[in-house]
C-alpha cells in the first residue's frame, strides 16, 4: 500500500477502497483506479525490492539509518571523553581535599 501511495497517490486507494466497498473485487478495483493489474503492481514491487536500492529507497528509512549510524558512532568517542573529564575532576577534587587538610583553619 505504502509504495501504491508513493506511485499513485492516497485517489487511487480511495478509489480502490470506494470499488471494494461497492462489491467489485479488489483485482477489478485496482484495474480501474490505477489502469495496471495487481499482477503487474507486484512484479514492479519484487524488482524494486530485489536491489540494494529498493530496501534503502524510501529517504526516511535512509535518514533513520544515517542517524543510527552515527549515533553508533559517535557514542564510544563521547563516552570516552566524559570518562577523560572525570577522572579530571576525581584528580582535582582529590588535590582539593590535600589542600584542605594541610592548611589549618
Amino acid at each position: 500500500m505504502e509504495r501504491l501511495v508513493r506511485k499513485q497517490g492516497l485517489v487511487s486507494v480511495r478509489d480502490i477502497l470506494t470499488a471494494v466497498h461497492q462489491g467489485a473485487r479488489f483485482e477489478e478495483a485496482v484495474l480501474v483506479a490505477t489502469g495496471v493489474s495487481t499482477v503487474t503492481l507486484e512484479e514492479e514491487l519484487r524488482q524494486e525490492l530485489a536491489g540494494l536500492a529498493g530496501v534503502v529507497g524510501d529517504w526516511r528509512l535512509q535518514l533513520f539509518l544515517g542517524v543510527a549510524v552515527f549515533i553508533l558512532l559517535v557514542f564510544p568517542l563521547v563516552r570516552a571523553k566524559r570518562r577523560q573529564r572525570l577522572r579530571e575532576w576525581e584528580v582535582y577534587w582529590a588535590q582539593e581535599d590535600d589542600i584542605r587538610e594541610e592548611s589549618p583553619e
